[in-house]
């Protein structure tokens, strides 16, 4: 939606993870805005967030989402 406009980006993925704060998707979402803002940081607390709310139970397309990511 917002590529190469990585502040309305964030912005938009951190609305969406303030709607669903247990929610894989909002955070890997605002995990991949992070890196594309380059906030690194920010980036890894929001995969590190996925990867803890998904526990056994990820999927294949959460796994390789994470492993992308991280």
């Amino acid at each position: 939606m917002a590529v190469g406009q990585s502040r309305k980006e964030l912005d938009e993925c951190k609305a969406a993870l303030d709607e669903k704060p247990e929610d894989f998707t909002a955070h890997s979402n605002y995990g991949w805005a992070a890196m594309g803002a380059g906030e690194f940081q920010l980036a890894l607390q929001q995969f590190s967030r996925a990867r803890d709310l998904t526990q056994d139970n990820a999927s294949t397309f959460q796994l390789i989402d994470l492993s992308w990511g991280l």
